[in-house]
């Protein structure tokens, strides 16, 4: 049992704060923070409660309520999503969501484009990362971001530019799957002691 089912608030702070550090590394927003944007965003939040429906067609969908640290939102899971992720998508479960803010509607809703537990979000990211070291101004940057878009993988990418002293976590889009030539054109592009797998 959470804090907050027992004193109705959380006393130690919300539980999605316990993984802001594997958070972070994912560009996620709070639910307050996600209210304001547009396209696609990632928040992690608490279920809450969930209303499971049947559409015209018979297909099982659910309004979920989620929160996080910054407050609370109503959730539409669809079809497709629910078939997919209704199994952990339940009250009391930390989740991590992708989707983005609709506002068409007299209440603001989040549309979930996909889910995943926030558990399993934390292991994929005990996986190795690719650290690529260079200046924000080089004139190989451009080359080196193509690249990296046109492997799509599973390992994370990290930017450290030595010329501001500023780390970068870049977006899911620039994973890179390691089995190709990838490292080897990086280190060619960069040099060896500047694309470093850790």
């Amino acid at each position: 049992m959470y804090e907050k089912q027992a004193l109705g608030f959380y006393l130690s702070g919300h539980p999605v704060e316990e993984y802001s550090n594997v958070l972070d590394r994912y560009n996620r927003m709070t639910i307050d923070e996600a209210f304001h944007q547009k396209g696609k965003i990632r928040i992690a939040s608490m279920v809450e409660d969930v209303r499971r429906i049947t559409t015209k067609k018979g297909d099982p969908m659910a309004f979920l309520k989620v929160g996080d640290e910054s407050g609370q939102c109503e959730a539409t899971v669809f079809p497709r999503v629910w078939k997919e992720s209704g199994h952990f998508l339940k009250p009391n479960q930390l989740v991590f969501l992708e989707g983005k803010m609709d506002d068409s509607r007299e209440k603001v809703q989040f549309l979930i484009d996909r889910a995943l537990p926030l558990d399993k979000l934390q292991a994929r990211t005990r996986k190795k990362i690719l650290f690529i070291r260079t200046s924000s101004e080089s004139d190989h940057l451009n080359q080196v971001e193509s690249l990296l878009l046109q492997s799509e993988g599973s390992t994370d990418v990290v930017f450290y530019f030595y010329d501001t002293n500023e780390r970068r976590n870049m977006p899911v889009d620039y994973r890179v799957d390691l089995s190709d030539h990838i490292l080897s054109e990086l280190k060619t592009i960069l040099g060896e002691e500047n694309v470093v797998l850790k």
